[in-house]
């Protein structure tokens, strides 16, 4: 009887058991695959005999407590996943302009890394992160929370947590983020619902109903308001433990690998220094029975092969594997990790045996120093379209095993090999065959349909949840060894040798034949003209041929309406330009575009996140851009952009007509400041440009001049200096309702009126939020502008300040122009021009 085995060889972007803590052996670029060191496949080892699993839950990425997880994970060794009902698509960007859903793209992509450290993994509900919410209630309304709260139903069937830990309180809706609260509330009722095979019955087909034996709430001393009053609070129902712990195994505490993952969520500014000795945390149980331990919120519950039918057998095993375990020759361990996989294969079913043979799988593969790759040269290719591939396979360690065959997932290519490996001796071979032409494309998921509101569109259930689109072509090498026959699996990867890096490695992207992608946002029309497009199309094959065609709404016109384009190199792009004529009226238009090729439409765009702590990403969107036809007037000032967390506020004001230069912090000299009528700078720029500290004479100089130096907003945490050449309190007020009214309060002065006068109906249409990080206090000399309040909140003066300086004038502003630009809101276009106009039309 042969024994069939499946070593799964995760090279892709899956959370690891070995944690993958900085090694000077490790390659370049973390999401590969990485090796196995004794120590870690030794701590493997022990993990197969532990069988409980935590469930995390909080809102956003970077709202988890990494210490928690790396305990419950690398310190108890139990499956630690964290539920992040948000991908985090309405923060901020502290490294770069993506903004929406490009940011919950790099973010989800930022925890996927910071799981690769804390050796957690990460799930996700469909939840859209729309802004900043002030209430739960408001929360849920937007998300549509019964299919929030089905998804985290799903998310509990299908993980079985023992214990689910919630970040946030459920009880102070109105006090925090809503979102936050909300999280809560729903982690909440999922932990009864999930249980219940009445509620939700429609994912019963793919999961059985499950209860969670504890809820707790990871409470701390902020949640109490100081430590004084968390120190009195009654402590009866809570479970501390020491997160500070050390691992000798590692050579890290718990603490400093939790601030190593920490320090992942880079596009959020949490670098965080790393933290050693005695740190301890706490968690309020909130359902289910107190435990036995009052420093161990898993005590009571069995975490043995005893809570499996006829387990005990196994976890004797185990036990000796762990005990005889050789750190110098872990080879030594195979035949006895065979025989444990034989025991545990002749179980009963039981949905601890299959994760345990998944985990097993790993332990072996690493035992036998096995490496496995399949790679290929280019980065994408399209579904039916020939790739050229080439395999790796090698054994490196004990007896060698028979390479018997090698099937394919995703590609036309089966061949039976019959060879036997040499224990050191690579076994390669480089083909070219046919991808399947029904694979689906692996740009995410969630973003291939129009979002439903507040919730991603996601049809497929069993794809709700996950954390990227999973690889669609791998190779599956059969190995033979005696009677037994083993299969590891490898994702085809895109790979390439740096001159200056050595390996590197991105994902193979699937993607569709070609893209249209316009070079602007927005396109300003003005009034009793004409405008040109420009778009660009990117083949995403050799030999590319087909129409690109422009779509307008009824009233506008486009010439020509479509243009034919041929592209002979994958890769390469050509540049289509179209006339737009608007109607008479002032209005706003959504144009879209697609690409007809072979007999099929593509209306596609496709857009890049690319860094270095992440896997590049390649997402398809609508290909589309807006149309404004408005009124507007000054935009011949010339502006100088200082950038600063990132933005395309910029690309705004040049596609508006702007004569706009892009500048750094040594170009803030009095002599270079002359040239520009006003200075912006770019949303955070006083919280990410160290050397503004150093210019702030120049500016005051460059106003007290003439000049106009606008500033956008900041957050008053990390300021590297004053933003302002007077008095001046950045505070965290904000108006998240994009639709509260907008009191104006000096209606005469020049920037509500010169050259456009502003109006109610200049703030319809404005998207996300009004503004974010209102100063709350100023000098007399500012004059305060404008005034909002969300719905029973206070009212903030401070969302647009303006003060006389010398002979210019200094603007702060908290105003989400940065949100607003892009999105083709012709009132926010109107205002900025007259603040930059200050300068021209107005002297103090």
């Amino acid at each position: 009887m042969r024994l069939t085995i499946c070593l799964l060889l995760f090279i892709g972007l899956l959370a690891l058991d070995a944690t993958e803590l900085p090694a000077q052996h490790a390659p370049r670029d973390p999401w590969c695959q990485r090796p196995a060191d004794a120590a870690s496949i030794h701590r493997s080892m022990q993990k197969l005999g532990v069988l409980g699993t935590v469930m995390y839950v909080a809102a956003h990425p970077d709202d988890e407590n990494t210490r928690l997880i790396a305990w419950f994970s690398r310190q108890r060794l139990v499956r630690t996943v964290y539920l992040s009902l948000t991908r985090g698509d309405g923060g901020q960007n502290l490294i770069g302009p993506e903004m929406s859903e490009l940011l919950g793209v790099l973010r989800t992509q930022e925890l996927l890394g910071a799981r690769r450290l804390d050796g957690g993994e990460q799930w996700f509900t469909r939840a859209n992160d729309f802004g900043y919410s002030k209430t739960a209630e408001e929360t849920m309304t937007l998300w549509n929370k019964e299919a929030v709260l089905a998804d985290v139903v799903w998310a509990i069937r299908k993980f079985r947590p023992d214990v689910i830990v919630n970040r946030f309180n459920a009880e102070n809706s109105g006090s925090t983020h809503g979102h936050h609260t909300a999280s809560a509330q729903l982690a909440l009722e999922a932990f009864e619902m999930a249980g219940d095979p009445n509620a939700f019955p429609e994912q019963l087909q793919w999961v059985k109903p499950w209860q969670p034996r504890r809820l707790f709430f990871n409470t701390s001393w902020w949640f109490y308001g100081s430590q004084e009053a968390f120190d009195q609070a009654d402590k009866s129902r809570m479970s501390q433990v020491d997160i500070g712990v050390y691992e000798p195994w590692s050579g890290f505490s718990n603490s400093e690998v939790a601030m190593l993952s920490r320090s992942m969520h880079r596009c959020q500014g949490f670098g965080a220094e790393l933290y050693r000795g005695e740190n301890p945390d706490y968690l309020d149980l909130l359902k289910g029975d107190l435990p036995g331990a009052p420093d161990d919120p898993l005590s009571g519950i069995d975490l043995s092969w005893n809570r499996v039918p006829g387990g005990d057998a196994i976890q004797e095993a185990i036990q000796r594997l762990s005990a005889d375990y050789d750190f110098r020759q872990p080879a030594q361990s195979l035949t006895a990790l065979l025989q444990l996989y034989r025991q545990m294969q002749s179980m009963p079913d039981h949905p601890w045996k299959a994760r345990k043979l998944e985990e097993l799988n790993r332990v072996i593969a690493d035992c036998a120093g096995i490496f496995a790759e399949a790679k290929t040269s280019q980065n994408s290719s399209v579904p039916g379209q020939d790739v050229t591939f080439s395999l790796e396979l090698t054994q490196r360690a004990g007896s060698p095993f028979r390479l018997d065959r090698i099937h394919t997932e995703g590609i036309e290519w089966d061949t039976l090999v019959n060879t036997d490996l040499r224990t050191g001796q690579p076994w390669k071979v480089t083909h070219r065959a046919t991808l399947a032409k029904d694979l689906p494309w692996t740009a995410p998921y969630w973003l291939t349909r129009e979002a439903d509101g507040g919730l991603y569109h996601v049809p497929d259930q069993t794809l709700r949840g996950m954390p990227e689109s999973p690889a669609a072509v791998r190779f599956v090498f059969r190995l033979v060894h005696g009677k037994d026959t083993i299969h590891i699996q490898a994702p085809l990867v895109h790979k390439q040798t740096d001159p200056a890096y050595g390996e590197r490695y991105q994902p193979f992207h699937l993607l569709p034949p070609g893209f249209v992608t316009p070079l602007q946002p927005v396109g300003m029309v003005p009034f009793g003209a004409t405008r040109e497009i420009a778009v660009k199309v990117r083949a995403g094959q050799d030999s590319l041929e087909g129409e690109v065609h422009m779509h307008l709404p009824p009233g506008w016109k486009a010439e020509p309406r479509q243009q034919y384009v041929f592209i002979r190199l994958q890769g390469d792009e050509q540049e289509l330009r179209f006339t737009v004529t608007p109607p008479a009226n002032a209005s706003i238009a959504e144009a879209t575009f697609s690409l007809e090729t072979g007999g099929r439409t593509y209306p596609y765009s496709l857009q890049s996140v690319r860094y270095d702590h992440i896997p590049l990403q390649q997402v398809l969107q609508p290909a589309r851009m807006r149309l404004v036809h408005t009124e507007l007037e000054g935009t011949d000032a010339r502006v100088g952009y200082l950038p600063g967390a990132g933005d395309q506020v910029a690309e705004c004001l040049r596609d508006a007509g702007y004569a706009v230069t892009m500048l750094e912090e040594s170009d803030l000299t009095p002599e270079h400041m002359a040239r520009y009528d006003a200075i912006v700078t770019g949303v955070r720029a006083y919280n990410t440009r160290d050397g503004l500290r150093y210019r702030q004479d120049a500016i005051q100089e460059y106003i007290r001049n003439g000049g106009v130096f606008l500033v956008q907003y900041n957050t008053n945490r990390g300021l590297v200096t004053a933003p302002s050449p007077l008095p001046l309190q950045v505070s965290r007020q904000r108006v998240t309702d994009e639709k509260a009214p907008v009191r104006m309060l000096d209606v005469d002065h020049p920037a509500l009126q010169v050259p456009n006068p502003i109006s109610p109906a200049d703030f319809d249409g404005w998207v996300q939020e009004r503004g974010l990080y209102f100063p709350d206090q100023w000098d007399p000399a500012f004059s305060p502008l404008l005034a909002a309040a969300d719905p029973g909140s206070p009212e903030s003066e401070g969302l647009l300040l303006v003060a006389p300086f010398g002979k210019g004038y200094y603007v702060y502003t908290g105003l989400a122009f940065f949100r607003q630009l892009p999105a083709g809101v012709p009132g926010a276009y109107r205002l900025l021009a007259n603040l930059l106009a200050l300068g021209q039309n107005h002297r103090p």
